[in-house]
């Protein structure tokens, strides 16, 4: 648990990152193979969700990159099927 001094029993930032891009990064999966709803208005809703998380992902991917060549190439054979950088 936090007690609130920085750097207190905190997870590194790198974990917690790499554990947001994981669970994105399905949820992106899970939107583009295709998501059914009944009314137009939802649909903008699952289109908003969609963008967001795609953004989210990028982000996510470019801060990891951040510590190098060779984070870049364990992130890319870990998460193949993002597009990055477009």
């Amino acid at each position: 648990m936090h007690d609130g001094r920085p750097g207190a029993s905190q997870r590194p930032l790198h974990a917690v990152l790499v554990e947001k891009l994981e669970l994105d990064a399905g949820l992106l999966t899970r939107l583009e193979s295709g998501v059914t709803v009944p009314r137009d208005q939802q649909r903008q809703a699952v289109r908003e969700l969609y963008v967001a998380t795609r953004r989210q992902v990028k982000a996510q991917f470019a801060t990891l990159e951040l510590e190098g060549p060779e984070s870049t190439a364990v992130l890319r054979y870990h998460f193949p099927r993002i597009k990055y950088r477009t």
